[in-house]
């Protein structure tokens, strides 16, 4: 672990091996080391550098400076401050607005981007819900992240998606990203020029619940939130709940499958990470 100061804050980092530097940038409410599978494999032959952003893991922790604009600052200087030349930059979830921004600020200054399940403009002009959402984690992490697993209801255990019960939702664990980006990196003539959809499952509402009731050795049942109620709340979310109706991610599973056997099932995911909620008002 070491630190390096940019723009008078502290950022942590983890920096191993030796070669063309890559730089990992993680998602919301998490840290660089959601990439310690991929930097293992990719250390081998590459200098790979994953940092924690302000506000996040061990780096710092600044009252103000957490819009895009303000990362992709951080970013960039980052890479002056590690005199890193032309790196590739890769980043999940919200990072991967970071890179699109820090690639139209300094095009010069990066060899590539790769963004990963990086809803990119789900981000964009949603200043309020953003800060709303970072107040929220904050305050209270497990309950502004529980909206995506099963939570009691008047005594049963329900799970709540802004989705039609019939639209398939695909999906992908973090260690599968890695896996087939570190192939990509393996074999770039393959992929070069390509877009590539990836997800290692596809369910409906009402299946995801049934994975959750398995593990629960439960009822859970699937209740769809009105887009009206998310729409109320914002505009972009419920616009980006409709494509899902309307549009949605299409990864071909099947074939991703054939080709990468282990990818993880939200059943895989469910068995090892998940567990009932305790009841409201039950004895211990």
């Amino acid at each position: 672990m070491a630190f390096a100061t940019v723009r008078g804050n502290r950022l942590s980092y983890e920096d191993h091996g030796a070669g063309r530097p890559l730089v990992f940038l993680h998602g919301w409410g998490t840290s660089g080391r959601v990439w310690d599978a991929q930097a293992a494999d990719l250390m081998a032959d590459h200098r790979v550098i994953t940092l924690d952003w302000r506000g996040c893991g061990r780096s710092d922790r600044p009252a103000t400076g957490y819009t895009i604009a303000e990362v992709t600052r951080d970013v960039l200087e980052f890479l002056d401050v590690l005199g890193l030349e032309r790196p590739v930059l890769i980043g999940s979830s919200i990072a991967g607005a970071f890179l699109v921004e820090a690639a139209l600020a300094a095009p010069d200054r990066l060899g590539a981007i790769v963004p990963v399940d990086a809803g990119v403009h789900h981000f964009h002009g949603m200043p309020e819900h953003t800060d709303r959402l970072l107040a929220d984690l904050r305050t209270d992490r497990a309950g502004t992240l529980a909206g995506v697993v099963p939570q009691w209801q008047d005594g049963e255990l329900v799970l709540t998606l802004a989705v039609d019960p019939r639209t398939r939702l695909q999906m992908i664990a973090p260690q599968d990203i890695g896996a087939i980006a570190a192939e990509a990196f393996d074999t770039p003539d393959e992929y070069l020029g390509r877009t590539v959809e990836i997800a290692g499952d596809e369910l409906t509402g009402p299946q995801m619940a049934g994975v959750f009731a398995r593990v629960a050795v439960r009822p859970v049942r699937f209740a769809p939130t009105p887009i009206e109620r998310i729409r109320a709340h914002s505009e972009e979310m419920a616009a980006m709940f409709d494509w899902f109706d309307t549009v949605g991610f299409r990864a071909d599973v099947e074939a991703l499958r054939a080709r990468y056997p282990r990818m993880t099932t939200l059943a895989d995911w469910a068995g090892e990470h998940w567990s009932m909620p305790a009841e409201p008002g039950a004895s211990s």
